[in-house]
């Protein structure tokens, strides 16, 4: 990273997992029909790196290495912790971030919550009480290491459901009822009510059932911004304010951490 001001107690990885940032299209200028993960990680460093040093992208390129380059200086300051999210020039949580459009460039919102930082003319404005608020967000989540997940066979089976209108509870009945191996077996459900978590009858009680079987059942909401409210004596568990998605790998690495106490006692 000889394009970075990294002092020597630094250490920077970056992890090329394909995607949108790496896609590339036969016309430069068509951004819906491309192909995803054709670009290699050291191309995308090296567009970064041009950006870094002259401050302007080829008339060709895409927003992808300048999100990669912002990641860089925010990854190089000492102030940013936990995990952070870079896009169109926003610094976001990851408690909070959802996309919320399709294919516009700005698609990720926190919704009511700060910013952590933004972007201006490729300085780095970072919000003290934003990242505070963040450390406070993450800390019901597990921490794991990559000893613990090397030792996994694979994670905990959970699935997400629906609540709507005539939600009968029928999948979740259909789910106990699978007949699959100890290693598929389901470990637990985050159920999206509408609103304020709200779930009905039918599904509730096939929830209730689920539970008593041993699964563990996290509420959350469809509503893309805004936490749960008012339900702390609720029978079913605390996602925490995550949306269904995160809080069912939150759920996963939950349990997770729970089969390596139980393998280790």
């Amino acid at each position: 990273m000889e394009f970075m001001e990294i002092t020597q107690d630094q250490q920077i990885v970056i992890l090329g997992t394909g995607g949108t940032i790496a896609g590339q299209a036969h016309n430069p200028d068509d951004s819906v029909n491309y192909t995803a993960a054709l670009v290699d990680i050291n191309q995308l460093l090296d567009t970064a790196k041009s950006k870094l040093q002259n401050g302007t992208l080829p008339a060709f390129d895409s927003d992808g290495p300048q999100n990669l380059r912002d990641a860089l200086t925010l990854a190089s300051n000492a102030q940013a912790r936990g995990v952070l999210v870079v896009c169109a020039g926003e610094v976001h949580g990851a408690q909070n971030i959802q996309k919320i459009h399709t294919s516009r460039l700005n698609a990720f919102s926190s919704g009511d919550a700060e910013l952590i930082g933004h972007f201006v003319d490729g300085n780095l404005n970072l919000s003290k009480n934003a990242l505070g608020t963040q450390a406070q967000d993450s800390r019901p989540f597990p921490l794991l290491s990559i000893k613990d997940f090397e030792s996994a066979e694979q994670l905990p089976r959970v699935e997400i459901i629906l609540n709507h209108a005539d939600a009968n509870g029928q999948i979740v009945n259909a789910l106990l009822q699978q007949k699959v191996s100890q290693q598929q077996k389901l470990r637990g459900i985050v159920v999206a009510g509408t609103g304020n978590g709200t779930i009905s009858e039918t599904l509730e009680l096939a929830l209730l059932r689920a539970q008593d079987t041993g699964v563990v059942v996290w509420r959350s909401t469809r509503c893309a911004f805004g936490t749960l409210e008012g339900r702390a004596n609720t029978v079913f568990g605390d996602s925490h304010g995550l949306s269904p998605v995160k809080a069912r790998i939150a759920l996963m690495l939950k349990l997770m951490q729970s089969d390596l106490i139980a393998m280790k006692s």
